[in-house]
């Protein structure tokens, strides 16, 4: 006799998101990168702050002439970040330059206190 079929309890993940437009030029950057930290910090992912950034500048620097759009997800309990950098300017519609993506966690390991870890990866869509 089979046993009997389970329901499968776990919740839906937990998505947070948000988006930014910046006009184009010099500041670009700067203002990118006050915007990602404050809403890392904001969802409790300072760790992972420095990683997307570094990852971030040169997606952004190739998006900066036009003007750029940002738009991040934060998908729970898969721990996933998705930064996505869009080129915007004139009539058209926003190409995507680039995505970031991070996981982070913790590991445990018998007698030691828990690490923490990031994996980020970045994959431009055209040269900037």
């Amino acid at each position: 006799m089979s046993e009997p079929m389970v329901a499968d309890d776990r919740a839906e993940p937990e998505v947070l998101a948000d988006s930014w437009r910046s006009p184009g030029g010099r500041a670009a950057l700067s203002r990118a990168r006050r915007a990602v930290r404050g809403r890392l910090r904001n969802w409790g992912l300072t760790a992972v702050a420095d990683d997307v950034l570094a990852q971030l500048g040169g997606l952004v620097t190739a998006a900066a002439p036009a003007g750029l759009e940002l738009r991040m997800r934060v998908v729970r309990p898969v721990r996933l970040l998705l930064c996505e950098v869009y080129g915007v300017g004139g009539e058209h519609a926003p190409s995507l330059i680039g995505v970031v993506a991070v996981t982070y966690g913790s590991r445990t390991r018998p007698g030691r206190p828990p690490t923490g870890f990031t994996h980020s990866f970045r994959f431009p869509c055209r040269e900037g």
